[in-house]
């Protein structure tokens, strides 16, 4: 029964404080509004500045941002148009080479051109690896700029539901992400042209591989059966 005289007690009081207070703010607004109006005028017109100032800062933040990830973008286009440049310097020395290796084969026999035939091989395997190398790298840098792409997009996503500043800029921007959006599909086609390229040399080197184990020997037969050894325990780790 105290606990609850208690509560009863605590509510009352607290009607009687709010009742006070509405009671002043009424006397304060029907007596001393003149002064009041101004006053709020005054506050109501600082929050507005800082307002339209937040606004404008972010606005002027987000515009940086879509700059710097265009100029991103377009370092990572640069570094995919070498990658593509070396890929097609590649499958010009490998289609030239693919040639060389017909044609040593059908001019040149006998173990006594055996290092020579060997040491043709043991090139044009060198020259696949490398290719290989080249081609992880430009896969590399076709999925930098896909990324550096979409993210620049995004960006240009939200811009558009901006102010018409922003919006004008971004349309700016986005002009130039279309032109520069083209360097992925362009890696992925020479990977495509070098990969056929690649397949042809690699025939060619089988080709020139059996023939040294057909026409030089024992020393050739030899030198085909540690070959395929080494390759079968490179393919078990």
């Amino acid at each position: 029964m105290q606990k609850l005289l208690g509560c009863l007690m605590g509510a009352l009081f607290a009607l009687v404080l709010l009742s006070s207070l509405i009671e002043g703010v009424i006397r304060l607004l029907a007596h001393e509004w003149p002064y009041l109006v101004p006053v709020v005028s005054v506050l109501l017109a600082i929050d507005l500045l800082f307002r339209r100032r937040r606004r404008a800062s972010a606005e002027q933040a987000e515009m940086a941002t879509i700059t710097r990830q265009a100029a991103e973008v377009e370092r990572l286009r640069k570094r995919s148009d070498r990658a593509i440049q070396v890929l097609a310097a590649d499958r010009v020395v490998l289609e030239r080479k693919s040639r060389e290796l017909d044609e040593l084969r059908r001019t040149t026999r006998g173990e006594v051109n055996f290092q020579l035939l060997t040491q043709r091989h043991h090139t044009s395997r060198k020259l696949a690896d490398e290719w290989h190398g080249h081609k992880h790298q430009a896969i590399g840098s076709k999925r930098e700029l896909a990324a550096g792409v979409r993210k620049l997009e995004n960006h240009l996503a939200r811009a558009a539901q901006g102010s018409t500043r922003l919006r004008r800029h971004a349309e700016q921007t986005r002009a130039t992400v279309r032109a520069l959006s083209g360097g992925v599909g362009q890696v992925q086609q020479e990977i495509n042209r070098s990969d056929t390229e690649l397949t042809r040399f690699n025939q060619a080197t089988g080709k020139l591989r059996d023939h040294i184990r057909d026409n030089c020997g024992r020393r050739g037969s030899r030198w085909y059966e540690d070959l395929q050894e080494r390759t079968r325990q490179r393919a078990s780790h």
